[in-house]
């Protein structure tokens, strides 16, 4: 289910930058590659009907990144944060987990 939001959100914000792209660049917060292998069988179904449905992915897989707003600890992490690692506060901003990096 959170490869299904999050490739939602993913086309979402292609189809406002883009309506002819040929390749996506981007990097993907994830915790295994089959994590990378359902995003992009999920985005290729949702781009289907759509002029993007022979878009290419380059996906870079990185991890989670947060920051603490009690100790101030920024941090990379292999999985989605719920707290910090250092103070264990539940007060943290978890980065986006894909950012575009480049459109063609």
């Amino acid at each position: 289910m959170h490869e299904l939001d999050r490739a939602q959100r993913f086309t979402a914000e292609l189809h406002s930058k883009s309506k002819e792209a040929k390749k996506v660049k981007l990097k993907l917060a994830a915790h295994e590659q089959h994590d990378k292998e359902e995003f992009e069988q999920i985005v290729k179904s949702l781009l289907l009907e759509t002029p993007l449905k022979d878009v290419e992915l380059e996906i870079e897989l990185v991890s989670y990144k947060y920051k603490c707003n009690v100790c101030g600890l920024e941090d990379e992490v292999p999985f989605k944060p719920i707290r910090c690692s250092e103070c264990s506060s539940p007060d943290i901003e978890v980065a986006p987990d894909f950012e575009i990096i480049e459109i063609e």
